[in-house]
This record gives C-alpha cells, structure tokens and sequence, in this order.
C-alpha cells in the first residue's frame, strides 16, 4: 500500500503527460495518454504554435503561497501533477518524450544500468561514485536509453532551448530528437531566443524551454530561503511580462508554463543515514538508488523478510517500504507498455518517505553534500505543479 496521505500522479486527464499529449495530438502526433482536456479544448486548440516553458522546481503550492500575486497569477489554470518519481530525471523525459516513466524508463538521479552494472546519474549520464561518464568507450548511448522522442512523431519543427552547458551532453542530443537545440546563459536570453525562435522560423513549431535555477537554488539554501524565494519572483515576473510582450506578436501561439515537481525542506534531523542502519544495510544487495524522497532497494532473497521487519520496527515513522509488485499494480509510473529494462532499474522495494524525511547512503570516496530542498517523494508539495495558459 502507497502512503494513505500521498499525492499520487494522475496519468488519466490531468497530469503532466496529458499536458505533453495535448500538446503532441495538436501538432499531428498521436499519443496513448488521454489529453489534457483544458488544453485541448481552450489553452491550444487554436494554435499554430506552441511554447511550453519549464520552471524546474516551481511547484503549485509554492506558488499559491509566495507568488499568487504577481503578473502570472492571472494565467494560472489550476494545477496538474507530476510524474512518479517527482524529479527533473523522470518528469523533464517525459516532457521531451510525451511518456510516463514506465514507458521511457528514465526514473531517477540514480538509475540503476544492469547492462552496465553501474549505477548512473541522470540526466547528466555520469557513473555514481568516481562521476566518469555513464556513456563509456562501446557504449551507444541511444541504445543505453532507449527513448523516443516527441520530436520526432509530430507533424511541426521542434526547437529545444536550454542552458548552453546542456546542449552538447548525450542525454539532451537524444532527448532533442530531430529539434534544433539552442543554447542560453541567463533567463533573459532564454526567454529572447525562445520568442525569436517563434518570430524567424516559419511553419508550425513547438518550442520547448528549460529554465534550472530556481531548483539548484532551493537545493542548496532551501525552497523558501530568501535566496529561492527572490529567484522564484524574478522567474514569474519575467514570465509575466514575456507573455504581455509576446502574446500580442504572436495571436496564433499559445503559451503553457508549468514546472516539473515541486520541493520539501528537510533538516539534519530529517537525514536517515544508511551507515547508521547496519542491519537494514545488511540486507541490501546493491547501494540504494531511485531518490532521497522515494529510495529504489535491491533486496538480498535471503534478508526479505529482515528488510521489512527492520523498516516496520525501526523506521516506520519515517518511511513505508512497498513492494515493487505493489507498486506497479497502483499505476504510479504510468501506464500501458512499460520500457524494456523498467524492471532492472526499479528495484525490488521502494522506501516512500514521509513527512520530510530523506534517506541517503555513501560510497567509499563519496562526500554527502548537505542540501536542504527534495524532491522525488509523493507529497503534495511535490507532486503539484502549476498550469498557464497564455
């Protein structure tokens, strides 16, 4: 059983893949998921083009407490849920692919590559521990993931726009497809490429941007420090007036803004330390993967039922641990075809935490870097993100 309090993907009508099916049905493709209704029947049922802007981070009710507000509030068209699990890995693929992550099989920070027998760090395809890259001399990286594109199924120009740094990484070469990538440095340039894009390309385009900092701000310093919160305002007030300037240029473009997850402050007191957990580490077979807020195990045969004595004795407050049959049956990686190597990299259990708590182990030679904002678990505040409609 999934936490009773969770805030579960909602891959019917009303999450981020019904987003990305409007969006992929408009322009001439066809998706398995059903599309997201608002969108199809008012936000883009017009239009000609369309902008998708991605805040990492920018979760609902973040939003509806700090920045309700501002210029953008008059956009906002109610909320739709992310992915499981709730992070950039899972929910920005399913953005570039218009799939649930049981189909693309992109699931976490740390995915597990039997292929390899490496745990890799996604999306930037390193190797967990000595951070080698993921995609090593012999290894084809579009056979590695396996993923198809949106791009590449609709009847319309596709452009990518994203930090300059990502463009030429493998993961963002496969994610684009067949679309054009186009690099920027600070939010104002992104915002100027992603409306020259629209002006100097002719035909029908979509137009995917990406914008991380709010995410790696809240990270380090917490999703409501100071620091995070004056991010936050800078992003919506120019995503406000990105649309005033915009939209009267353009009538025939429609713009959508949402975000990928949302985020959970934790504390010191919060961290499980798996070094202090001898007898549940002990029962693991590989290190942990999946995220701090949702951890994917790897159960010896042997200690199962070790496993889930320890977890119900020793930290049931902080965490539940389901199986991954469990799992699968509630639907919370999507639905339909699930990808080929899915149940390589999903585990055996996964820990879902509550409250705000994370847990996190280390390798020899690894450091633990204190961050204070999470994602990936089934919070609410995680789960939720906020759409626009322009």
């Amino acid at each position: 059983m999934i936490p009773r309090e969770a805030c579960l993907p909602d891959y019917s009508g009303n999450g981020l893949v019904n987003v990305m099916s409007a969006i992929e049905t408009r322009l001439g493709g066809k998706n398995p998921y059903q599309p997201h209704a608002k969108l199809s029947n008012e936000g883009i049922k017009d239009a000609r083009n369309i902008v998708l802007i991605a805040i990492d981070g920018l979760g609902f009710n973040f939003f509806e407490r700090h920045c309700k507000k501002s210029g953008l509030g008059k956009y906002l068209a109610g909320s739709i849920t992310s992915v499981f699990p709730s992070t950039t890995a899972a929910a920005m693929t399913t953005v570039y692919t218009g799939l649930a992550p049981l189909n693309h099989g992109i699931l976490a920070w740390f995915t597990y590559f039997k292929e390899l027998g490496v745990i890799g760090i996604m999306p930037p395809m390193l190797v967990r521990g000595d951070k080698g890259p993921l995609a090593r001399e012999g290894v084809d990286p579009a056979t590695l993931l396996g993923i198809k594109p949106l791009s590449d199924r609709i009847q319309a120009r596709c452009f990518m726009i994203s930090p300059s740094e990502f463009i030429k990484k493998p993961y963002n070469v496969l994610a684009a497809g067949h679309s054009q990538q186009v690099g920027f440095g600070k939010l104002e340039e992104m915002l100027e490429r992603t409306a020259n894009v629209v002006k100097n390309n002719p035909g029908a385009k979509l137009v995917l941007s990406y914008w991380p900092s709010y995410d790696q701000i809240a990270h380090e310093k917490g999703a409501t420090s100071a620091a995070a919160l004056d991010h936050a305002k800078q992003v919506v007030d120019s995503l406000a007036m990105f649309i005033e300037n915009f939209k009267p240029k353009h009538p025939d473009t429609s713009v959508i803004i949402t975000a990928d997850h949302g985020l959970v402050d934790t504390t010191p007191d919060n961290l499980i330390r798996l070094e202090a957990h001898p007898g549940l580490k002990d029962t693991l077979a590989m290190p942990l993967s999946g995220e701090p807020r949702a951890a994917f195990c790897y159960v010896r045969p042997s200690k199962v039922g070790q496993f889930e004595e320890y977890i119900e004795r020793h930290l049931a407050r902080e965490c539940m641990a389901v199986r991954i049959q469990d799992v699968l049956a509630e639907g919370i990686f999507g639905k339909f075809e699930p990808h080929p190597r899915l149940f390589d990299r999903a585990g055996d259990y996964i820990l879902f935490m509550k409250e705000n708590f994370v847990i996190k182990d280390l390798l020899l030679g690894e450091t633990r870097t204190p961050l204070i904002g999470h994602h990936g678990g089934v919070s609410p505040d995680e789960m939720l993100v906020p759409l626009f409609m322009a």
